[in-house]
């Protein structure tokens, strides 16, 4: 069966069993713990949107006046701005209240009141919909927090983890320099390096760079290989793009790399699977890839009667 996995993606419909199943739970996350999120994050918001009418947090009438940074509600403001412009390619998800789009924001704002040392941050969202996309809002808390917590890869990049990243970066370069040296070439030449393209490829593991179909796909791998699937997949980007980027100065390949890689890509199912796998990683390089891995630790696991204040 992972043969079949990895070269053929999974079948939608078998998503929302063996995403999960794949995922786990090693964080022990129970419906009653995320119940009891969910009513802390929305105590909250109606506590201060009740403070705000008295005008009790501002004298000038704006509700954003005193946010602390840090605060909840700076994270909730933070949500409601990126939920209309998350998969961009599902017409659900600007819908105000359409339920795709408040079923993800009830997601994050649990995420940020389970783990305020952690907390929102951009890219999140994408992660949560694309969850949403194949499970219920519980099963999508679990495995989002178990993705973010118990991943190298996305945790080192939402906690901007610079040494850790900044050796991604360059395994990346290496893989493209043997895979595709052209290209690799012609980014260095002009001056595009993997920190100003990647990071959000990455983070949000191809959700944004890719229609959700693609994007699919390389959660289907990711999930069965991890990390190194993530170069994979930026290296069969870049190969699908290596026409369109060689005439091109800094600026226009670096908007096709962050802005047109959906359109231009599209849902083509084959077109993307036939250049990821036609990637190879050396035997050197894999065993960086998994070093990286294995220098991990998790963040402790939140105690439960934390939330019961």
């Amino acid at each position: 069966m992972a043969s079949t996995w990895r070269k053929h993606g999974l079948p939608p419909r078998a998503r929302t069993a063996l995403w999960p199943a794949a995922i786990g739970n090693p964080l022990r996350i129970t419906r009653s713990l995320y119940d009891m999120l969910t009513r802390k994050a929305k105590v909250a918001e109606e506590k201060w949107s009740a403070a705000v009418s008295t005008m009790a947090l501002v004298q000038d009438g704006s509700p954003s006046g005193r946010l602390e940074p840090d605060s909840f509600m700076a994270q909730l403001r933070a949500i409601d701005l990126d939920l209309p412009r998350t998969l961009p390619d599902l017409a659900v998800m600007s819908v105000p209240d359409g339920p795709l789009r408040q079923e993800c924001r009830l997601v994050l704002s649990a995420f940020a009141m389970y783990r305020p040392d952690i907390g929102y941050v951009q890219g999140m969202s994408f992660l949560a919909a694309m969850l949403l996309l194949y499970m219920d809002p519980f099963g999508a808390f679990v495995c989002l927090a178990s993705l973010l917590l118990s991943s190298p890869t996305l945790l080192g990049l939402y906690q901007l983890n610079v040494e850790t990243n900044t050796r991604r970066f360059r395994i990346f370069m290496r893989l493209l320099e043997a895979h595709n040296p052209s290209v690799q070439r012609h980014l260095t030449d002009i001056g595009i390096t993997p920190d100003q393209f990647l990071p959000m490829w990455f983070l949000t593991l191809y959700s944004r760079p890719l229609t959700t179909e693609s994007a699919a796909l390389v959660w289907d791998l990711y999930l069965l290989d991890k990390e190194p699937v993530l170069y994979v997949a930026g290296i069969a980007i870049l190969d699908i793009l290596a026409d369109r980027l060689r005439d091109r100065d800094f600026d226009e390949c670096l908007m096709l790399l962050l802005r047109d890689t959906r359109d231009i890509i599209g849902s083509d199912r084959e077109l993307f699977l036939d250049a990821m796998n036609s990637v190879i990683i050396p035997d050197a390089v894999y065993s960086e890839i998994t070093d990286l891995e294995a220098e991990f630790v998790p963040p402790p696991i939140m105690p439960v009667h934390r939330f019961l204040t």
